[in-house]
């Protein structure tokens, strides 16, 4: 997708997935864990198939990526001051 594109950083966020669904559970307020966990493992499948027949892409290969940040590690004012300096050293400072 931005193969050959100058100055694109690929970046992909990671958690676990009993940590997204928690995420999740909690910003749309969903009643159950297993309810929210069941839809999750669906979309996420779904998601896996439709990239795979679109874009040719495995989902799961996170070679693919410059930056990989497991969101379990940091918060998202640390994520952030992350990316920041990745993004500064590829482009520099504004």
């Amino acid at each position: 997708m931005a193969a050959g594109v100058p100055n694109v950083l690929k970046i992909w966020i990671k958690a676990q997935l009993p940590t997204r669904v928690k995420r999740i559970q909690k910003r749309e307020k969903s009643v159950s864990f297993d309810e929210e966990f069941k839809r999750t493992v669906l979309r996420e499948k779904s998601e896996a198939l439709r990239y795979i027949n679109y874009y040719n892409i495995d989902i799961g290969d996170l070679s693919i990526y410059d930056i990989v940040i497991d969101s379990e590690k940091w918060n998202q004012y640390q994520i952030l001051d992350i990316l920041r300096v990745a993004i500064d050293s590829l482009v520099g400072p504004q």
